[in-house]
């Protein structure tokens, strides 16, 4: 059957001499392939927007347990000119795009997923300054999209609020707690550590919107944690998911 929706380019990879294999995550079908054959010969319009990030409106060819569908018709749904502009915010989007091929499952569709990672590209392409924030802000709600949800207010053990007191708390990667300084050598719990700048932050970004969540200045170390932190959490949580290759642009 011939079927359209809205799609976010995920991944193209080239396929003979003119045509694609791209990646799109879906909003009616969830994340799958198609073929779109002749679309990298000169005069062909449709390669604008089958490019990763891009946010399409496609039209294809979708055939039951059939690895790759046909793909008839795409262009832009919604333009985004400034993602490849400023390095960071393409890093952001790259990694956005890079989770959602890792985390989805193929022909899953959900569509609150779908339309919270249409407005974090649009929030990161707009943003006027921290970017990889609105990224942080999407995995967490990624997580609670999965089912796990992160209580980072006070201990898990005494319910110490976590503002108050010294030293580093343990995240416990099983529950999405905290624990304090006390609790854990009281009970000799492991988990990881993690500071309270980091659950403050945390905290910060998870009652805030995309927008808003710009407002928050990262130092470098501080942003580390917190990736290190949700990614433990997500590779605990989700079959096959894996820190970002994206990610390391930033250390490059």
């Amino acid at each position: 059957m011939i079927v359209s929706t809205d799609a976010i380019v995920l991944h193209a990879m080239k396929y003979g001499d003119t045509s694609k294999i791209v990646t799109l995550y879906t909003r009616r079908y969830g994340k799958l392939k198609v073929i779109a054959k002749g679309v990298r010969a000169a005069k062909n319009k449709a390669g604008a927007s089958l490019e990763p990030m891009t946010i399409a409106a496609v039209v294809f060819y979708k055939k039951q347990n059939r690895e790759l569908s046909l793909l008839a018709k795409s262009e832009i749904a919604r333009p985004l000119n400034h993602l490849f502009s400023v390095e960071e915010k393409m890093i952001a989007g790259l990694a956005l795009v890079e989770l959602l091929s890792v985390a989805m499952h193929d022909e899953h569709e959900d569509e609150p997923v779908f339309d919270s990672s249409v407005e974090a590209l649009a929030e990161i392409d707009r943003a006027a300054k921290n970017p990889l924030n609105i990224f942080i802000r999407f995995v967490l709600g990624l997580i609670h999209s999965h089912g796990y949800s992160l209580t980072l207010d006070r201990c898990m053990k005494c319910g110490t609020p976590s503002d108050d007191g010294q030293g580093s708390y343990r995240f416990q990667l099983s529950e999405g707690t905290i624990v304090c300084p006390a609790c854990a050598e009281s009970y000799a719990l492991s988990g990881m550590p993690v500071s309270r700048g980091a659950i403050k932050s945390l905290r910060f970004l998870m009652q805030s919107s995309f927008a808003d969540s710009t407002g928050l200045s990262l130092t470098i170390s501080a942003r580390d944690e917190i990736l290190e932190v949700l990614f433990a959490f997500m590779k605990y949580h989700i079959a096959g998911m894996r820190t970002l290759r994206t990610l390391s642009l930033f250390y490059s």
